[in-house]
């Protein structure tokens, strides 16, 4: 059986923690050695050989020692690679780089005044010391800086850092999408396709789609994209999505209430009102270079509450705007 490595520190200690959750992860055998640094034995030449700079935690592994928490994990997953959670540290090179320029932000950023605030908030009272009420709040505007910076990342990631295998590849595939939209060709394809409107793209071009013509109620009409088997409801997103990128091309975004667009309206095809979202369109004989039209809905009570002012205003929206 492997000798367990060695961990010397208090596991209250922030820096300690994050050595022992990264060996946690990776199911690699330790052993945990208090040090009392109340005692200064922290400071004591034996310790110092560990770690020279006489900190938490210190580490050792068949002999050789390592210091700094953050150096010591990027050791543990390098070495145990193979064990516990495979993609502690990235399983590519960018999501590696990625993962170090968010653990350096965190060395750099968020550790050196969420520390003071600890101290001052946390131990300080029960240390009996004073409170430095000027130190709380500059660090405090530091972190919240910071904490800015994590919340924009994550609103757009689960995690700070890391990028999986197929993160990469919807990256690239998405560069290349940019270049090829350029193209006069495929002046049709929204602005910023999702992989879903390349896809139902393609399938236009091989049968397994249909082009329809939208009619507005102001004799103008618009072209939207649809998979041969989609519903109504599909329909109606289809439109939903051409309609909004029009608006933004044309004079930036204005909200329209779909809610109540479809309340008032609904889509014809011929002579019959399409009123079951989940019915296929090719139920309703629909095919390819068909065109449906907007028409409005026979109002129900609840409907009739609209004053004619909020009505005349949403008919001039969908009839003169759209």
């Amino acid at each position: 059986m492997a000798t367990p490595v060695k961990v010397y520190g208090p596991p209250i200690s922030t820096c300690v923690s994050r050595v022992l959750a990264c060996l946690l992860e990776k199911e690699v055998p330790y052993q945990l050695i208090p040090v009392n640094m109340a005692k200064g034995e922290h400071k004591k030449p034996a310790y110092l050989k560990i770690q020279p700079f006489g900190q938490v935690p210190g580490f050792e592994d068949d002999g050789f020692t390592v210091f700094e928490s953050r150096s010591i994990c990027r050791y543990i997953c390098d070495k145990y690679a193979k064990q516990g959670n495979k993609g502690l540290y990235g399983d590519n090179p960018l999501a590696k780089a990625s993962i170090d320029q968010w653990l350096e932000a965190e060395g750099q950023s968020f550790s050196p005044p969420s520390s003071v605030l600890v101290f001052q908030l946390a131990f300080a009272p029960r240390m009996k010391l004073k409170q430095d009420q000027v130190a709380i709040r500059q660090n405090e505007e530091k972190l919240k800086k910071v904490l800015d910076v994590y919340e924009e990342r994550l609103s757009e990631s689960r995690f700070l850092a890391g990028y999986k295998e197929h993160n990469i590849k919807k990256a690239r595939l998405q560069s290349t999408l940019a270049a090829l939209l350029d193209d006069p060709i495929l002046s049709d394809v929204p602005k910023k396709p999702s992989l879903s409107d390349v896809d139902t793209l393609l399938n236009l071009e091989f049968g397994s789609a249909m082009r329809i013509n939208v009619l507005k109620l102001d004799g103008t009409s618009f072209d939207v994209a649809l998979m041969n088997s989609g519903t109504v409801k599909d329909l109606k997103l289809a439109i939903k999505k051409k309609v909004n990128e029009m608006e933004q091309s044309k004079m930036g975004h204005r909200h329209i209430s779909w809610k109540h667009v479809w309340r008032n309206f609904c889509l014809s095809y011929g002579n019959e009102k399409l009123l079951d979202d989940n019915a296929a369109v090719e139920e309703y004989g629909i095919r390819n270079k068909d065109r449906v039209r907007f028409v409005p809905c026979v109002a129900s009570k609840g409907s009739r509450r609209h004053s004619k002012r909020r009505r005349h205003r949403f008919f001039h929206g969908l009839s003169k705007r759209m």
